[in-house]
C-alpha cells in the first residue's frame, strides 16, 4: 500500500512559486545615493506592502517571510538578524533567484529516498522553518495566479524618478539637504515645468513624508535638536528609497505615488 503523503512534484512546484511571489516584490532602487544608476532590489518592507496589495495572507504570507530570511541569509553568508529585518537592503539578479529556487528546492532533495514522489509527515517533520511553510502551504501557493499579481516595479520606478529629482536637480549639493524653496524654484524653471501636475504632487508628498520620517528616526539629521522643518537630509538614498517601498496602499503619498505612476512625468 502507497504510503500518504504530499506529492513531491507539487511540493517543488511551490518551492519554486514562492520565489516568483518574492519576484515580484523587486524593486528599482538606487546604488548607495545615487538614482541614476538603479539597481534590482528587495526589501522587508517592500515585500509586505506587496503582500498586503495583493491580500496575501496567512500560510502563505509565512512562507514567503521565511523565503526572504533564506535569500537574506544566501546573501550575508551569515546568520540573519530576524528582530530587524528591515535593515537588509538586497541586490538581486537571475543568477540570485535560482540560487534561492535551488536552495528551497534542495531543503526537500535528500528526504524521501524509500519514496521519493513523496513527503512523508515523517520526513516534513525534520525539515527546517522555511521548508516546512513552504510543504504546509504548497496547495495554497500553487493555487495563485501569478499574473495577476501587482508587483512593486511600477510603485518603485516612480519613487526612484521622484528621488532622482529631489536629489540631483533640486538638491544644493555642498549643503547636503533639499527644501521647500528648491522645490519650487525646480518646479518653476523650464526644466521642472515639464513634468506633470501628479508627478509634481507626488514629489511633494514624498518630500513631505520622507522629512518627517527621516526627522523622527534621526536619519542624517545633524547638531541642532531641532533642525529645519522645511529641509531633508539627502545622504541617505538606500534608506529613504526602503521607507517609500514600505508604502501601504490608502494612504495619501502611497496615493500620490500611484496617481503619478499611471500618468508618468
Amino acid at each position: 500500500m502507497p504510503k500518504v503523503g504530499k506529492p513531491m512534484p507539487a511540493v517543488n512546484k511551490a518551492a519554486v512559486n514562492i520565489v516568483n511571489l518574492l519576484q515580484e516584490s523587486e524593486a528599482s532602487g538606487p546604488l548607495k545615493n545615487n538614482f541614476r544608476k538603479s539597481v534590482r532590489v528587495v526589501t522587508w518592507d517592500g515585500m509586505q506592502a506587496m503582500l498586503k496589495r495583493n491580500d496575501i495572507t496567512g500560510g502563505v504570507k509565512q512562507a514567503a517571510e521565511q523565503a526572504f530570511v533564506t535569500l537574506v541569509g544566501n546573501e550575508i553568508r551569515g546568520r540573519v538578524d530576524t528582530s530587524d529585518l528591515g535593515k537588509y537592503y538586497i541586490k538581486v539578479d537571475a543568477k540570485k533567484w535560482r540560487s534561492l529556487e535551488n536552495k528551497l528546492k534542495g531543503f526537500f532533495k535528500t528526504h524521501n529516498t524509500a519514496t521519493p514522489r513523496v513527503l512523508e509527515s515523517s520526513e516534513e517533520r525534520k525539515l527546517g522553518v522555511t521548508a516546512k511553510k513552504i510543504a504546509a502551504n504548497y496547495d495554497k501557493i500553487n493555487r495563485i495566479d501569478y499574473s495577476s499579481v501587482q508587483g512593486n516595479r511600477d510603485q518603485s520606478k516612480m519613487c526612484s524618478s521622484i528621488m532622482n529629482v529631489l536629489f540631483s536637480s533640486v538638491a544644493v549639493a555642498d549643503r547636503g539637504r533639499v527644501n521647500a524653496t528648491e522645490i519650487r524654484q525646480y518646479f518653476a524653471s523650464s526644466a521642472g515645468q515639464k513634468h506633470s501636475a501628479q508627478f509634481k504632487a507626488a514629489t511633494w508628498d514624498v518630500f513631505n513624508y520622507l522629512r518627517q520620517s527621516m526627522r523622527h528616526e534621526g536619519w542624517g539629521w545633524s547638531g541642532s535638536a531641532s533642525p529645519p522643518r522645511d529641509s531633508m537630509c539627502i545622504d541617505e538614498g538606500e534608506r529613504a528609497f526602503s521607507k517609500l517601498m514600505a508604502l501601504k496602499p490608502g494612504g495619501k503619498t502611497y496615493q500620490a505615488i500611484e496617481r503619478a505612476a499611471a500618468i508618468g512625468h
